[in-house]
């Protein structure tokens, strides 16, 4: 059981909703995701990818 506020790479992010690299960072231009940014690195709550997974919601739509 993960916390709810681990922080994922982009990479497991696209894996864990199914996405391309481009469609995450759509996600989150538009306001469904918000990105951690640790130097020039990017990460994502858990919490956030599982309830967007969660409501159904297709990325890729």
């Amino acid at each position: 059981m993960h916390a709810s506020n681990s922080l994922i790479t982009s990479r497991a992010a696209q894996a864990l909703l199914s996405c391309s690299r481009t469609t995450l960072f759509r996600l989150s231009r538009a306001g469904h995701l918000n990105p951690v940014k640790l130097g020039r690195a990017v990460r994502y709550k858990l919490s956030e990818l599982e309830a967007l997974a969660a409501a159904g919601t297709n990325p890729k739509a």
